[in-house]
């Protein structure tokens, strides 16, 4: 059987725990691989914010209770980053959080629909929590 592959993108907040949980959800077998992945913007340093640095540790330490990689990518192209990434490791699911900009087409989500269109990799947008 072929080993599934889930990359779940994730930023330095711990509300990101909710997309481990998705790409866990959707774990199908013992033959799945996850891939936590979270890209850093060159400008964002997160040794000097103690916060960010605290909060990126969380993540790392939710994503190892579940045996996924942790891989932190340092680049200004997110969208060229996550997809680029998606396509070298044979992605099957990218799960992503809901955008909160009010034009869809200025989304990192919409762009990535276009990017990976003709790759196998299908999105799944998780929603913000409501109140």
């Amino acid at each position: 059987m072929i080993k599934q592959k889930i990359m779940v993108c994730v930023t330095e907040q711990k509300t990101c725990e909710r997309l481990i949980k998705k790409g866990i959800e959707l774990t199908k077998d013992n033959d799945t691989e996850i891939f936590v992945l979270h890209v850093a913007t060159k400008d964002i340093k997160v040794i000097e914010d103690p916060r960010a640095a605290e909060e990126l540790e969380y993540i790392f330490e939710e994503s190892k209770k579940y045996g996924a990689s942790v891989t932190v990518l340092k680049s200004n192209d997110i969208l060229k980053t996550l997809s680029k990434f998606a396509i070298e490791n044979d992605i099957d699911y990218m799960i992503l959080g809901e955008t909160r900009l009010q034009n869809e087409k200025d989304s990192v989500i919409f762009n990535l629909r276009k990017e990976l269109g003709a790759t196998k990799t299908q999105i799944e947008v998780v929603p913000l929590k409501s109140n």
